[in-house]
């Protein structure tokens, strides 16, 4: 890849809490319209699997800021890297969120040279067009702030709105009624439910759904407006262009609607992690490499050209290979811990544990964790067992788990 100097890159990176990658089209799904998204992704490299952090959003925030693991970033003594390496480097900070409460709890609130805050003000109805949107209002300063920022600069969008605010217009949300089918939901405030299993309502979650649909395609509709500004400007020669989320939303697949913690299962977990690399020759490329959010740090790193972070046990893997030589990642399984349930994923597996209650699925073709095959594969989650309380261990002992071994069932795919 051709390179540019330091002081003439910048970085742009979306992080968007509630972004869900099992309902985005570039991850599979075929009834919802993401155009700018799709155009996104043809432009830009994707990590296929892609797990959260945490599914606490203040600990995903610190995790992705710091590039150190969620179990380990409270209190570690490199938490602000991004403040100390980017400041030495005279590399503008810049924050631009909707959320500042989860960012302060996150103790992420000094990374930063300046911090514009977006008021979220949920109105109870929904809006009569998009640029009435609160989300028209976050992209909206984002096009007003960057046209006036002098490379180099890193600047992190950070918006939890859509966990919070679902007011696209409503005819967004008829477009995706089929006949027979029940109207959706009205409200702007998104339900959060929890059913007993068989008790759901499908209608009322068909409902939610759609009304999920009109503010992902809100969302898209608002990345392409942004997109075409940046491109118009040239602001995308030079800058590294990042989208991931810290957690996906759950919309009632395993009997929850909204945001809970324990649950560990791709709805909550699984997340879109797209980067573009100005000029690169594999845009388009697609990897399989196992990835979480706090894996952008590094990269960014990379990007600017910084050393500087150590390599200590909670320290993340910068995807700078895998993004720009196709090398094989060291990263051979991820692991979140919470405080109700632990989950571990290899790129043919995933363990969810909920209160010593586990259950086993073949990845990535249950890809909703529909068919539990733990008992037909005790092996496998005595081994994957095994390794979460190994890794569990290490970090808490602050030791590297790098060494730590796979059974060679765990690698192998499963024919």
């Amino acid at each position: 890849m051709p390179q540019t100097q330091q002081l003439d890159k910048s970085c742009l990176w979306l992080l968007l809490d509630g972004l869900s990658a099992n309902y985005l089209a570039p991850f599979g799904t075929n009834w919802m319209e993401t155009p700018s998204l799709n155009r996104l992704v043809a432009e830009s490299q994707t990590i296929e699997q892609a797990t959260a952090d945490s599914i606490d959003l203040p600990t995903g925030i610190a995790s992705f800021l710091s590039g150190i693991h969620s179990t380990g970033v409270s209190g570690h003594p490199q938490q602000h890297q991004l403040r100390a390496l980017l400041g030495r480097a005279a590399i503008e900070r810049l924050l631009i969120t909707d959320d500042v409460s989860s960012v302060r709890q996150a103790n992420s609130l000094t990374e930063w040279d300046e911090v514009i805050e977006i008021d979220m003000n949920p109105s109870v109805n929904a809006a009569e067009s998009i640029d009435q949107t609160h989300l028209a209002a976050c992209f909206a300063q984002v096009m007003n702030e960057l046209p006036r920022r002098a490379a180099p600069y890193f600047c992190v969008v950070l918006l939890s709105s859509l966990s919070k605010i679902w007011d696209a217009p409503y005819a967004m949300r008829e477009k995706y009624v089929e006949e027979d089918d029940p109207l959706p939901p009205q409200d702007v405030i998104p339900i959060v439910a929890q059913f007993a299993a068989g008790e759901a309502d499908p209608d009322e979650l068909l409902g939610i759904s759609r009304a999920y649909a009109a503010q992902i395609e809100l969302l898209d509709q608002c990345l392409g407006v942004l997109w075409n500004e940046l491109q118009q400007l040239g602001l995308l020669d030079n800058m590294l262009f990042g989208l991931t989320a810290t957690r996906g939303y759950p919309l009632g697949e395993h009997g929850t609607v909204g945001h809970r913690r324990g649950l560990v299962h791709a709805e909550a977990t699984r997340v879109p992690l797209i980067v573009r690399i100005p000029n690169s020759e594999m845009a388009s490329a697609r990897h399989h490499a196992l990835a979480q959010p706090s894996f952008a740090l590094p990269t960014v790193m990379d990007w600017f050209e910084i050393n500087g972070m150590e390599s200590e046990v909670c320290f993340r893997e910068s995807l700078w290979g895998v993004l720009n030589q196709l090398s094989s990642p060291s990263t051979k399984y991820l692991a979140l811990f919470d405080d109700a349930a632990q989950a571990i994923w290899t790129r043919y597996w995933m363990l969810a544990d909920s209160a010593g209650v586990k259950k086993l699925y073949v990845k990535p073709d249950d890809r909703w964790e529909v068919n539990d095959v733990g008992d037909r594969r005790r092996d496998v989650v005595k081994l994957l067992s095994d390794l979460l309380n190994q890794c569990r261990q290490c970090m808490a002992e602050n030791r590297s788990v790098d060494d730590l071994q796979l059974a060679d069932e765990l690698l192998t795919e499963i024919v």
